[in-house]
């Protein structure tokens, strides 16, 4: 369909179908004719603008897309009997392939003569499309069809591989001149379809029987086709038809999809790919050789003896295809193929090179000038944007990290670095179609630089990180605890090994299973040989579940009482009040019984205070009473929990308990409240007369348990009973 200002036409071949109609908006109204009948239509193009749906007077539905350009239909030769068959094959096999209009052009030079009578157009497309189906069963050789006969009629017969079955085909030369395939009717082409399909068993093969590779002829086929889908499923039909058995397990899809790539354009402009000339004997294995230049050649092969093997490309022909593209890329395409080679950087810019530097068309071994220039180039640049890049990431990382937390930038620049460029080249070699086995060394290397490369500079980041989290930890809500970072820090190193140690094996093709059998081993070794230290990694893990403490803490756990430090996997540092460390296994701290100190909401205070018999009972009570006021009246007392009375009758006279809570979150706190607390009780009892701490009860008698004392000059340990 075309559009001139409103007036929109269109015309349909196959058919002889014909559209005239008016555009208004995004509405299209109209008349269809289609041989001797008519009706009227309409149709709304989407939002898009891109595609259309309509519907016909009869109920008939129609939806189309636009297009950039037609695809343009096979010219028939009709010259001779071997030109008309080859444009016919071709015509139909377009057909087939997907330029659905092509197979009107197939059935235009069918001859129907008196077996017209009755058939309708779409029965004499069907016609052409059976005649094309039982060529399809037999094996062409062009040479053998005369191209130059004085006899206005000619018959041939298109013999079966491996089989006596035959296909008989009559040509007839009209008044025009014009060669002509004669129908022969459907009674006799269901008579040859018998006997071509007796070697199937009675069964034509399935429409997409050809996927399964059965022999060279569907592996060619399912090559070609692919094309039409490259960026469906396409590329990995294309892979799935070539033999990568000598390339890298690792790298066989990426490599397999480059080669398809470069079979492609040689293939392109080889020859035009007439299916019905290539084998399709099923019992004959050998190989079938389609092309020979002097730097390789492009055959199908079985892949083993079973009689089930798929066909496909052979190494050598998978190998051979990028020398053979270097060696005929300057010759153009053969026109007339129905898919066209995908675009891809590699051959956009090797085009780019032929059209303006074909001085670095020139091969130094089996890499052209060009590539070594770019190669160069990208070694150049990658370690510049590296530099550039890591540059700017260390900067953001003391940005956003505090100063003792922040990764040494020494330690950190060369690796990230290297990792960097080493990435940008293993991208960019896919783009540059570097030969095989120059890739095979270069991806090995790279995969080793990289994988090395970024567990150095993952181990520098974690620590950095680890340090960071902690500190965070510290000085926020503590939502984390060092003990879960140190774990967390160790899983993701062991983590980070084993992924580069599998990444290397990946890319050198080393098997998954000796790798894993290796670690096993090897993992068995060590945890004989170092069962203790398991065990405290494991210990970790049970703290790390159980979180009986945090950094800052003061613990009581066996004979060990001090302030946690540091914990670690395998063990946890606690400095006790003479101001030295005691280092303890995970595994033994784990498994011990652990007072958290430093985890107490209220720090209780007990007290007792002696009165002397002298005193009046009235004194005592209201003493007592007061008292209780006293500790009331103070914020950091914990209101309700306060306990006030004269609990004994000592040898020295009246004992009164006071047992209250203090709400603190340190040691230094409690101290403070303590003798504020203390000064107002001996306060009190001077005010009310009566002596508190007289008598048998000498003035500065401690009141209740002394809290615990720092060593001196250990300001950071005024944390000791920070309460949880």
């Amino acid at each position: 369909m075309t559009q001139t200002a409103n007036a929109v036409t269109g015309r349909f071949p196959l058919l002889g179908g014909a559209i005239d109609a008016q555009a208004n908006g995004r509405s299209l109204d109209g008349k269809w004719t289609e041989d001797d009948r008519s009706g009227t239509l309409r149709f709304r193009l989407a939002p898009d603008g891109q595609t259309f749906f309509g519907r016909f007077d009869t109920g008939e539905w129609w939806s189309a897309a636009k297009v950039d350009r037609f695809a343009r239909l096979t010219v028939m030769d009709q010259s001779s009997p071997r030109a008309l068959l080859r444009s016919f094959i071709l015509a139909a096999g377009r057909a087939r392939a997907g330029v659905a209009e092509d197979i009107g052009r197939a059935r235009s030079v069918l001859e129907f003569g008196e077996k017209a009578a009755g058939l309708t157009r779409l029965q004499r497309l069907e016609a052409a499309r059976d005649i094309f189906d039982l060529v399809d069963l037999t094996t062409l050789h062009f040479y053998d069809i005369p191209a130059d006969v004085a006899d206005d009629t000619v018959r041939i017969k298109l013999a079966q591989d491996g089989t006596q079955a035959n296909l008989p085909l009559t040509f007839h030369r009209n008044a025009a001149g014009k060669w002509r395939i004669v129908y022969p009717g459907a009674v006799a082409l269901a008579e040859h379809r018998t006997a071509l399909l007796a070697r199937y068993g009675g069964r034509a093969p399935g429409r997409a029987g050809y996927l399964d590779l059965h022999g060279a002829r569907d592996t060619m086929r399912s090559f070609l086709d692919s094309f039409g889908d490259w960026d469906g499923q396409g590329r990995l039909q294309a892979i799935s038809t070539l033999n990568l058995s000598e390339l890298q397990e690792a790298t066989r899809e990426e490599e397999g999809t480059l080669a398809a790539m470069y079979l492609k354009h040689v293939l392109d402009r080889v020859s035009l790919i007439i299916m019905q000339e290539i084998p399709d004997d099923p019992a004959d294995r050998n190989a079938y050789v389609h092309f020979v230049h002097p730097v390789g050649t492009i055959a199908i092969a079985p892949t083993g003896t079973d009689p089930a093997a798929p066909w496909k490309f052979t190494p050598a022909s998978v190998r051979a295809a990028r020398d053979i593209y270097g060696a005929i890329g300057s010759m153009s395409v053969v026109p007339g193929g129905v898919s066209r080679s995908p675009e891809t950087p590699f051959f956009a810019l090797r085009h780019q090179v032929v059209l303006n530097a074909p001085f670095l068309l020139h091969r130094f071994g089996a890499t052209e000038d060009w590539q070594l220039v770019a190669a160069f180039l990208v070694v150049v640049l990658g370690f510049a944007l590296s530099v550039l890049v890591t540059w700017s990431f260390i900067r953001l990382l003391h940005a956003l990290l505090p100063p003792a937390a922040a990764p040494s930038e020494r330690r950190l620049r060369w690796p990230l670095r290297l990792l960097l460029t080493a990435i940008i080249w293993k991208i960019a070699t896919r783009f540059l179609g570097l030969p095989f086995a120059f890739r095979h060394v270069s991806d090995g290397v790279s995969a080793i630089v990289i994988a090395i490369t970024a567990v150095w500079s993952g181990w520098q980041l974690l620590d950095a990180l680890s340090a960071g989290a902690a500190r965070r930890a510290d000085m926020k809500t503590r939502t984390l605890d060092e003990i879960s970072v140190s774990m967390l820090v160790f899983l993701l190193r062991v983590v980070m090994v084993i992924a580069g140690v599998i990444y290397v094996a990946n890319t050198l093709s080393i098997p998954y299973d000796g790798v894993i059998a290796g670690l096993g081993i090897g993992g068995l070794a060590v945890a004989f040989a170092s069962k203790e230290t398991i065990s405290n990694v494991f210990g970790a893990g049970i703290l790390v579940i159980d979180k009986p403490f945090r950094r800052g803490d003061t613990i009581v756990a066996g004979d060990t009482k001090g302030v946690v430090e540091h914990v670690g996997i395998r063990s946890t540092r606690i400095r006790t009040a003479e101001d030295s460390v005691i280092v303890v296994p995970n595994g033994k701290l784990s498994d011990a019984t652990i007072n958290n100190l430093g985890s107490r909401r209220y720090r209780l205070v007990t007290m007792s205070l002696v009165l002397p018999f002298s005193t009046d009972p009235r004194d005592v009570d209201a003493f007592t009473s007061a008292l209780r006021d006293v500790l009331d009246q103070n914020a950091k007392v914990v209101p309700d929990k306060t306990q006030v009375g004269v609990t004994t009758l000592t040898p020295a006279g009246f004992q009164i308990d006071a047992v209250f809570y203090l709400d603190v979150v340190s040691g230094a706190d409690e101290r403070a409240t303590r003798h504020e607390l203390m000064l107002g009780i001996l306060r009190l009892g001077d005010r009310m007369g009566v002596p508190v701490g007289n008598g048998h009860t000498p003035r500065g008698t401690p009141l209740g348990p002394a809290p615990e004392m720092p060593p001196p000059e250990m300001p950071a340990l005024e944390m000791i009973d920070k309460a949880a």
